[in-house]
């Protein structure tokens, strides 16, 4: 796990050792262990650490590399790596779990391999399969990968994005890097923000278009692709896609509970891989405890893997919120008695540098966020880090693949409603009111949404706010992307999955796990389980009002019965009102009442402080939607 930098030159201007290390020590946190860098092309391949080597005046790539040791920690890992033929060159991030059974397979071609570590198998199954080798890797990555002989560069980044590459173009020039903070050390790359991307967010909390960044000059490589650079032109081409809608539906319960329990725990098998100590994230949810269990079983069965990476017992890491609504530490506690686990917590409302945490974020994310967690998750890797764990697996994923958030409901009810399926439907909606605590009207209501024709549906939303007060704060109005499904609530899984809600959590997830220097894992994104939860049937995902309805069958012999039968949804949250009404108060009024903001070029100010106004009276909670134009704020003026 790691940080990586990447300039790939055409251009006649000469490129400095020193401006390549000024980028790539820029993503330090990212790998605090090792560091290397080289020029090579046609005529020259330099590699340094101290002594710094003449600039770089021809055509070829130079190269960045800040280690994070995980598997194989001798210096036989470090980076830029080279092929034994002198080729191939490469930087890369990330780990590819399967690379063990992928260097039985090349061994058996003939290839020799001078470390163990999984950046050799990387490039040697690339140097012997080319770019399908991708298809092959199960894991995250992200790297850049220079033919030498063909003066060819080759991006590469996982199916889903977990891990991070973004690029800049500097007149013929290409600049590659985990992060934006390292492009802007390049002269000619451009902090200019991406506005309708900071619109979006306010308005509706999505993200970037896929392939956009929130800076204007900065895109990212599309999850699932690969790109090769040559001759003066960069092509873009797809290695993995979602199965398509109309693909073979698996519709038996029994099929799907066997191979779902098969695969999860092969994914947390491979993700125990890892040369120093290995932990976990805690909660009192399904997912996480899923997670846990999995870990702890394959402890208790005395592998050898899970042993060398947990040692005698699993470490855990909680954030507590004492005297607060999302305190979640006596259903942990209750989970600590039931599982052999270590529960080391943190108490974020403690803390009282929460400005200070907020800046750190902030400069992390380089992106606005939508609450407080990623000052609570950055805690947690702290603690994480202090107790001498490297690396956690997480529970991220399972909410989009198997149907966890809430507002899916209705969605489900829909598609019954559509296919005439009446008793389903109404067993749909009667879980709908016993989960959500409403009326059957009003289910019904949310239910016939999809369904009915636009006009007659906003007319009924109109009706229903009649004489409510409503905010008016946008100018404009940002289009949501459309994404084709089986039924209306596959085609929302997809976009969630693919768009609108994961690739937030895994942009969060990476960024503030190795602000921390630790490496972050997430077993239900396995690719293998992405492939199976998009070929189940729905009923199998939403049924009779229960949200994961696989997941909770194939963990019902595994959990205790209150965790698997649980119908709220406990979202990872932090105490956004309490930081928004207190510490922050002071940096929100110098933000938006002592100055002209900056997001006034899409939002009314003077309703907006209206909003701070009534909040702070206790009049009005719009926590989450304050919050979010307040980071957008401070990353305009601060980080554009």
């Amino acid at each position: 796990m790691c940080g990586i930098f990447a300039f790939l030159k055409r251009s006649s201007a000469p490129l400095y050792p020193e401006t390549v290390e000024r980028a790539t020590n820029k993503l330090t946190h990212r790998g605090p262990d090792d560091f290397g860098y080289a020029f090579v092309s046609k005529t020259r391949a330099d590699m340094w650490k101290n002594d710094r080597p003449q600039e770089m005046t021809e055509t070829g790539v130079a190269f960045g590399h800040r280690r994070l040791s995980i598997i194989d920690l001798s210096s036989a890992g470090r980076q830029p790596f080279v092929s034994s033929d002198g080729r191939y060159w490469m930087v890369y991030n990330g780990e590819v779990y399967n690379y063990r059974e992928l260097r039985t397979d090349l061994q058996r071609a003939g290839h020799v391999f001078r470390t163990s570590t999984d950046t050799e198998v990387v490039l040697i199954a690339f140097a012997t399969w080319g770019p399908r080798c991708f298809e092959r890797f199960n894991g995250m990555w992200a790297l850049a990968i220079w033919d030498r002989e063909e003066e060819r560069l080759v991006l590469s980044r996982d199916r889903f994005g977990i891990k991070p590459l973004v690029m800049a173009r500097v007149g013929q020039d290409i600049v590659v890097a985990s992060e934006p903070k390292a492009l802007f050390e390049i002269e000619g790359v451009s902090r200019a923000p991406n506005m309708e991307s900071a619109l979006g967010y306010v308005h509706s909390v999505r993200g970037p278009v896929r392939g956009e960044t929130f800076f204007q000059e900065v895109t990212e490589l599309i999850p699932g692709t690969y790109a090769i650079a040559e001759s003066g032109r960069l092509t873009h081409h797809a290695y993995w896609q979602l199965p398509e809608p109309d693909s073979a539906v698996i519709k038996s319960a029994n099929e799907a509970i066997e191979r779902l329990n098969e695969l999860f725990d092969d994914a947390v098998h491979l993700r125990l891989r890892s040369d120093v100590s290995v932990g976990t994230m805690v909660s009192g949810g399904l997912d996480s405890t899923s997670v846990i269990q999995a870990m702890n079983a394959q402890l208790r069965a005395n592998d050898a893997e899970a042993r060398r990476a947990l040692g005698e017992t699993l470490q855990g890491f909680h954030a507590t919120f004492p005297d607060l609504p999302i305190d979640e530490t006596e259903r942990v506690n209750a989970l600590r008695r039931m599982l052999d686990l270590e529960v080391n917590l943190v108490e974020p409302v403690r803390e009282e540098a929460i400005f200070e945490l907020f800046e750190r974020s902030m400069f992390h994310m380089e992106e606005p966020f939508v609450n407080s967690v990623p000052i609570v998750h950055s805690l947690l890797m702290a603690k994480a880090r202090e107790v001498g764990v490297k690396v956690v697996l997480n529970g991220h994923g399972a909410d989009e693949l198997f149907g966890g958030y809430p507002q899916y409901h209705q969605l489900a009810a829909s598609d019954y409603l559509r296919h005439g399926q009446l008793a389903t439907a109404y067993q749909q909606l009667a879980g709908m009111c016993e989960m959500l605590g409403i009326s059957m009207s009003e289910a019904l209501k949310r239910a016939l949404g999809p369904v009915l024709p636009y006009r007659l549906f906003k007319w009924l939303r109109r009706n229903k706010h009649a004489g409510k007060p409503q905010r008016e704060v946008f100018r404009r109005h940002i289009m949501s992307r459309n994404v084709p499904g089986r039924t209306a609530l596959d085609a929302i899984l997809r976009r969630d999955f693919q768009h609108n809600i994961l690739p937030k959590w895994l942009h969060l997830e990476d960024r503030i796990s190795m602000s921390q220097s630790i490496e972050a894992r997430l077993p239900f994104l396995d690719y293998r389980i992405v492939d199976f939860a998009f070929r189940l049937d729905q009923r199998l995902k939403i049924n009779s009002g229960r949200t994961k309805q696989i997941l909770r069958q194939a963990m019902a012999q595994k959990l205790p019965q209150e965790i698997v039968q649980e119908k709220r949804k406990f979202h990872f949250s932090g105490p956004d009102a309490l930081w928004l009404d207190g510490t922050l108060k002071p940096t929100v009024r110098k933000l938006f009442f002592d100055r002209e903001p900056a997001v006034n070029d899409f939002l009314v100010t003077s309703n907006l402080r209206e909003e701070f106004e009534e909040f702070w009276r206790g009049k009005r909670d719009q926590t989450r939607f304050l919050w979010t134009v307040f980071a957008t704020e401070y990353w305009l003026q601060n980080y554009c």
